[in-house]
């Protein structure tokens, strides 16, 4: 959905950071990567940080979930400071965008059924872009209230 407003607005499309085991999926797989997102290894995620630094830095959009990954209980995890991070070293602003209702399209561990699936009303607001200072240092991240 954020693809399509980009597009639609600024003829731009998004790269999105995703975790490595998505594109060796057989279908998935194949339109991660003609999607040009960009794969992470959860056990080695600074080697995704250049690609998407030297994206940015091209003027590309990058979309980052700072949680890096989906909680099945569907409360906020630890976020990650990658995105503050990129955002400081490539002089691109953060865009905040909220996503409600994505679960009841597809819920981590239930798989996805197109039928259950359609009509879903998801829910999606952008934020004002945050400009970060080159000398940022991020904070560690922290266990939500």
């Amino acid at each position: 959905m954020t693809q399509k407003v980009l597009w639609q607005k600024r003829r731009r499309l998004m790269r999105f950071m995703a975790t490595a085991a998505s594109f060796k999926h057989a279908i998935a797989g194949r339109l991660m990567r003609g999607m040009r997102h960009i794969p992470v290894n959860r056990a080695a995620g600074e080697d995704a940080y250049p690609i998407a630094l030297d994206a940015l830095t091209r003027g590309e959009v990058v979309g980052i979930f700072p949680e890096a990954g989906v909680s099945q209980s569907w409360t906020v995890r630890k976020l990650k400071t990658g995105a503050v991070r990129l955002a400081a070293a490539s002089g691109a602003p953060v865009i905040p965008i909220g996503v409600r209702g994505g679960h009841r399209l597809i819920t981590k561990g239930h798989g996805f059924n197109p039928f259950k699936s359609f009509g879903v009303r998801v829910h999606i607001e952008i934020g004002e872009p945050i400009w970060v200072h080159a000398d940022a240092q991020p904070e560690p991240p922290s266990e939500r209230p």
